[in-house]
């Protein structure tokens, strides 16, 4: 036997809702079903009110989404008129630009790195092939850093680390001849 609820009254409605009066009525008016006689059938109501309560959910999720939305084009819009102002006032460099300087300090530490056998040689004349012993090490230490660079896809000291590679393939001499025209202008003129 199917248990039928009775009709109640909007007043009995509100009652069992814990609501006023006026909040039913307003509820009537924004759509609640309410039967011809006056009378709130509980199971349509409480279905309407449910399903108004999904659609008010509904739009506030939609409407955090947007805010959130609009708070990172907000952000993004900031920090790149941050980037144009710090780049109008010079001071931020472009990728290139660093390239080159760490490619260039690392060509003027290459050159100390690789004079470090001779001297060291020069300031042990009683410790035979320490100078051999050296340029291994120096060989092997740009080896190591080579391998790691290509391992981890470093691509901004790409260019540097396969110069060091290149002047450790053949052993280190004396001569710096195998550096770059640049590395050397700016090393000789540093002195």
């Amino acid at each position: 036997m199917k248990k039928r609820f009775t009709l109640l009254s909007k007043r009995a409605f509100a009652k069992s809702q814990k609501a006023s009066l006026q909040t039913v009525q307003n509820w009537e008016r924004a759509g609640m079903p309410v039967e011809s006689n006056n009378k709130v059938d509980p199971l349509k109501a409480l279905r309407w009110l449910t399903e108004r309560v999904q659609k008010k959910s509904k739009r506030a999720d939609l409407a955090e989404e947007k805010t959130r939305a609009d708070v990172a084009r907000i952000n993004a819009i900031r920090v790149k008129a941050e980037v144009e102002t710090a780049t109008l006032r010079g001071e931020l460099h472009s990728t290139a630009e660093c390239q080159a300087s760490v490619g260039q300090l690392l060509a003027l530490l290459w050159i100390e790195i690789t004079a470090f056998p001779s001297r060291g040689q020069s300031a042990h004349p009683e410790t035979p092939g320490l100078e051999k012993t050296l340029i291994d090490i120096v060989n092997e230490t740009a080896k190591r850093l080579s391998d790691f660079a290509n391992s981890k896809h470093i691509n901004l000291l790409d260019e540097a680390v396969k110069l060091v590679h290149k002047a450790t393939q053949n052993e280190c001499s004396r001569s710096s001849a195998r550096l770059p025209r640049r590395a050397l202008e700016q090393s000789r003129s540093s002195d």
